[in-house]
């Protein structure tokens, strides 16, 4: 039928989390259909939920050591929110459940984007798409949910990578610039130039540049004194 890729809803390899989310699968299916799937040459995918009933982020990291293990073609992340009329609702509210924060979600992604990237497994998508029964009034009861959330994650990922660099030009110079190529520029800044004022508030700086230059590669950065 000319189908090549089929994504699977694993969200957790680990069966404590999927017992406690009812599932209804086991990470031994999964690892079985993922072979099944290879032997017929589908590239396969994987969509996880960081953040499901029963997870810390100690089996949110083993699911992602075990997922770099399989090797899927591409990766989905999806941090779990709840949704309203949802048996998650139910727990959430009789206080059985407690979803992630947005910074404890961003936190967890950071991690497993830096894990995929260095074994050159992509991830395609991080956090829910914006459709118009999620932007309904009440349709999201709670987690950690953000229109931007991937711009977040990598956003993250930027500030970790600089700052130690930042904080050494900084000593010699009260004017530092950050050169990156135009295609990072949006995330090196962050979201709503995010990354730019926690840089100004915690080294703290008078003024900090952030400019974009087709000669650095993308991926790359350069901290220079003015």
């Amino acid at each position: 039928m000319g189908v090549t890729t089929v994504e699977l809803g694993v969200q957790s390899l680990n069966d404590r989390v999927l017992a406690a989310s009812a599932r209804g699968h086991t990470s031994v299916e999964v690892l079985q259909a993922t072979g099944r799937l290879r032997d017929c040459r589908f590239r396969v995918g994987f969509q996880l939920m960081p953040g499901l009933p029963g997870e810390d982020r100690g089996t949110f990291l083993e699911t992602i050591e075990t997922s770099i293990a399989v090797r899927p073609d591409f990766v989905r992340l999806y941090p779990t929110v709840v949704l309203r009329g949802t048996v998650l609702e139910g727990l959430c509210r009789r206080g059985s459940y407690r979803p992630l924060s947005l910074l404890e979600a961003v936190d967890w992604c950071k991690e497993a984007l830096l894990r995929f990237s260095r074994n050159s497994i992509p991830i395609i998508r991080m956090g829910l798409q914006t459709t118009p029964t999620l932007e309904r009034s009440g349709a999201i009861v709670a987690g950690p949910h953000h229109p931007a959330f991937g711009q977040l994650v990598k956003s993250a990922l930027w500030y970790d990578r600089i700052s130690p660099d930042l904080a050494e030009v900084s000593r010699r110079s009260p004017e530092p610039i950050i050169c990156v190529h135009p295609w990072d520029l949006a995330d090196v800044r962050g979201h709503r130039n995010g990354n730019v004022s926690r840089w100004l508030a915690d080294m703290p700086l008078p003024r900090l540049e952030v400019i974009s230059s087709p000669e650095i590669p993308p991926g790359e950065f350069r901290v220079t004194p003015r």
